[in-house]
């Protein structure tokens, strides 16, 4: 018998294929067809293209007959619509263009007029960094050389070095106002004139970006292309990355930058009067993996998290229905609001040989699509090695030192300058002066870049002559800075600590009398602490010999929700930190799974409970 199958397959296939309901039509300006205009039925995720000809063609599973609007979008042009039905092969939608000038004498409308249809939005905006910008006062303290209590002459500052120019911050934390005068718009007038500027960077100023020039430029100068209509235009401009929207009096139109790290560039990589890059996020971004594989600025900071279909509430009239991954967030999320044991990993191991004791540390930007710490130059990311000894003293003859911007002063106020351990920045340095690290403006030249790539991992060892007959206790943290310790320090600010990983191992002779436990006769995973908690909690888990350990937290279907620790480590007990912040709250189970060569693999397990 013949095999006639696959030919039986391929037809019902082909039938199949053919199924699907055909929408068709024309674009065109009202006289011109325009070519590569996005179609598609509105709120739907596909679309298609036109051709040369203005022509193009849908296939949709809806059946035929049923009413649908078709919506069609280009850069430059504002969107338009028609409603037609499913197997309609005569659409047609006249596009018009964009105003060829801008209009510099436009009122920026005020957040709260954009609230009345787009409260979700703007209720996220509201909590974002961005509608603080202009009021950041930190960002004024650095300008004016002041301190959280107002006090003057206390360096690092703008007008310390600059007392009769106004600076740049107001050129990307005050945009609206420094238009008229980009690049010496003094931040302390906006807050005096107390007009729409205050709102930093909101809703009207973003989206009436037509375009952004990826340069070493300061936002608004020499980066930010404008386009705004005048007085006398029936409807607004308003660009976004949606090119469905067509709302008359909104005035939307597809804007492809919007949905590009290019848009982001404009304030965050920038360089300083002395062609010092001081801000290279962009740059870091470029020639990394993510960039590679298409992952943009916006796909982590400004991911989707909801499970509305709707760009906004109920004040929307003409509310389009549509995939909630394509509604993007407006909480722009920065370091601190995820959770930052993800961003970076850390790998310890230690040994003791005789009276030497070897440190060694892999540090791994695991989830930033740039460099780790990024943006500004007083970010940084400080790895801290702290040894007990018992009563015995402790001498590093080996391994890398922290340095002052780690902190001068009590340890008890997280000072750790001179400590053994790693520093990540990037550190600016005025040649003039001869100080490091220097305020953005200062900076003549770059002193090193020890920040950790995308993907990338920094190794380091340290070595200890101890006293063989004490216990070893060795305690790493990895901690995010959000400002120079010393900075901080001077001017009373908190410098927004976040510890990204810890570890804590013991080491030594069972024999040692001190405030530590002695070499565990078996492994165990103690209940963590505290329990329940909100967030934050501690684990303690000991090694009676060298294994290759995995602790792990999932949810009571059994899903993986957490990696906590998956290396091989030695014997000693250690302690490691969960960070749930991106987690319900609910009951999971940690997980300690042991593997060793002298026995059959075993786990351990401890319920929690996280409350928030």
């Amino acid at each position: 018998m013949r095999k006639i199958i696959p030919v039986l397959s391929l037809s019902l296939f082909c039938m199949a294929a053919y199924s699907a309901e055909i929408i068709s039509g024309y674009i065109s300006d009202g006289n011109t067809p325009i070519d590569s205009a996005r179609v598609r039925i509105q709120g739907e995720s596909n679309f298609v293209y036109t051709n040369s000809n203005g022509k193009f063609i849908i296939y949709s599973d809806l059946p035929s007959g049923t009413w649908i609007s078709v919506a069609a979008g280009k850069q430059d042009w504002y969107s338009a619509d028609r409603n037609a039905m499913v197997g309609d092969t005569t659409v047609q939608i006249t596009l018009t263009a964009l105003p060829e000038s801008d209009n510099m004498n436009y009122e920026f409308k005020d957040p709260e007029y954009c609230n009345t249809c787009h409260t979700p939005l703007v209720e996220q905006w509201k909590q974002s960094k961005h509608s603080g910008a202009a009021k950041n006062k930190m960002v004024l303290q650095l300008l004016n050389g002041t301190d959280v209590h107002g006090n003057p002459g206390v360096a690092p500052g703008f007008k310390l070095d600059n007392p009769l120019l106004g600076g740049d911050c107001a050129d990307c934390h005050a945009p609206t106002l420094a238009q008229f005068e980009p690049g010496n718009t003094d931040l302390n007038d906006v807050l005096a004139l107390g007009a729409v500027d205050t709102n930093g960077v909101f809703c009207d100023f973003c989206h009436k970006v037509q375009d952004v020039t990826v340069n070493y430029e300061r936002g608004i100068n020499g980066s930010i292309i404008l386009k705004r209509p005048s007085a006398n235009d029936a409807r607004d401009i308003n660009f976004g990355a949606l090119d469905d929207v067509t709302t008359f009096w909104m005035g939307a139109t597809y804007s492809p930058v919007q949905g590009k790290s290019d848009f982001c560039s404009a304030c965050h990589q920038y360089a300083n009067d002395n062609g010092v890059i001081v801000d290279d996020t962009y740059d870091s971004w470029a020639v990394s993996d993510y960039a590679e594989a298409g992952i943009k600025c916006q796909d982590c900071h400004m991911k989707p998290y909801t499970d509305s279909v709707f760009v906004s509430g109920i004040g929307l009239v003409d509310a389009i229905k549509r995939d909630p991954s394509r509604l993007y967030n407006h909480l722009f999320r920065r370091f601190g609001t995820t959770d930052s044991s993800e961003t970076a990993g850390m790998d310890i191991s230690a040994a003791l040989n005789k009276d030497t004791l070897f440190v060694n540390a892999a540090i791994t930007n695991l989830k930033a699509g740039h460099k780790l710490p990024t943006g500004v130059s007083l970010r940084n990311m400080i790895f801290v090695v702290e040894i007990k000894n018992g009563s015995g003293e402790i001498t590093q003859i080996y391994g890398d030192t922290l340095p002052p911007f780690a902190g001068i002063g009590p340890i008890e106020e997280r000072n750790f300058s001179g400590f053994p351990g790693r520093a990540f920045a990037l550190v600016t340095y005025d040649s003039t002066k001869k100080e490091w690290p220097v305020g953005n403006w200062a900076a003549t030249g770059i002193l090193y870049d020890s920040r950790i790539p995308a993907g990338a991992t920094d190794k380091s060892s340290y070595k200890f002559l101890i006293d063989p007959e004490q216990r070893v206790t060795v305690k790493t943290e990895l901690l995010y800075r959000a400002v120079y310790k010393h900075w901080a320090n001077a001017k009373g600010w908190d410098t927004r600590e976040y510890i990204m990983a810890d570890t804590l191992i013991q080491l030594g002779p069972e024999t040692a009398i001190n405030e530590y436990s002695a070499i565990p006769a078996l492994f165990a995973l103690s209940q963590n602490y505290p329990n329940p908690f909100n967030a934050v909690t501690r684990f303690n888990y000991s090694l009676s010999e060298n294994a290759q350990i995995k602790l792990n937290i999932y949810d009571l279907s059994g899903k993986l929700v957490k990696k906590l620790v998956n290396n091989n480590q030695n014997t000693g007990t250690y302690s490691v930190t969960l960070n749930a912040n991106n987690l319900a709250s609910g009951i999971y189970i940690a997980r300690l799974d042991i593997s060793q060569t002298s026995a059959i693999p075993y786990s351990i397990s401890r319920k929690i409970l996280l409350i928030k």
